[in-house]
């Protein structure tokens, strides 16, 4: 027992250890303005490593689309911008949920870039909003983003 609880322990802080962030946004009336941004800013300091953006979506079943268009920018320290523009699939072809689903709320996790370089030390600004052809987007209950260290594959 002693030992399994111990493995337990080891993966747990293991897995933790690559995460530099992950923070998500309650949204107001569980909905997503398109007005609304989550900003985040965070110090990074290893510039030998590539990481992955991901972003977190909790939507309901009143969410009316398969996807979402999102607008994500990393600011640099030297003010240099990285634009992303992708579509996050939710639903697959028949309506069925791609995340993790617990009774009403999915709880997805997406992946939006792999292997990105951060070449500077410092402050960096990153930056998501909605990009919907509506203003108002129903069933969206939280959005975050995730940065996770890869490697030192440099």
């Amino acid at each position: 027992m002693r030992i399994l609880l111990f493995l337990g322990i080891v993966l747990f802080v293991s897995c933790q250890g690559n995460t530099v962030f992950d923070k998500n946004k309650r949204l107001d009336n569980r909905q997503w303005h398109w007005k609304e941004q989550l900003n985040l800013v965070q110090e990074i300091k290893d510039t030998n490593a590539f990481y992955s953006l991901w972003i977190n979506a909790r939507i309901n079943t009143d969410y009316p689309y398969n996807n979402l268009y999102v607008n994500a920018t990393c600011k640099y320290p030297d003010g240099t911008t990285l634009k992303m523009s992708p579509e996050l699939l939710l639903f697959d072809k028949n309506g069925m949920p791609l995340g993790q689903r617990k009774g009403s709320v999915i709880e997805n996790r997406i992946r939006i870039n792999k292997k990105l370089v951060f070449d500077q030390s410092g402050l960096y600004e990153f930056t998501l909003t909605q990009n919907m052809r509506n203003n108002t987007l129903p069933g969206i209950l939280d959005i975050g983003l995730a940065l996770i260290r890869e490697g030192e594959d440099l």
